[in-house]
């Protein structure tokens, strides 16, 4: 997980292409989901629900580091 914050602070630093940028956008969205689902009964369907909001928080992380 720590590899995640590592490249989204690192998101506006380096050039990189759209692709790039979604990438690091997911994987930090993961990092979310996973560190939720490590932490939720194991009964709970957490994943599928989590990963139907994958896009969103992908759209949500890659909107709020946009340089302002």
């Amino acid at each position: 997980m720590t590899q995640a914050f590592t490249d989204i602070a690192n998101y506006n630093q380096r050039v990189k292409s759209a692709d790039d940028r979604r990438a690091l956008a997911v994987g930090a969205a993961l990092a979310i989901i996973y560190a939720k689902a490590a932490n939720t009964p194991d009964n709970c369907t957490i994943i599928a629900d989590e990963m139907d909001n994958l896009a969103k928080y992908a759209d949500q992380i890659q909107e709020a580091l946009k340089a302002k």
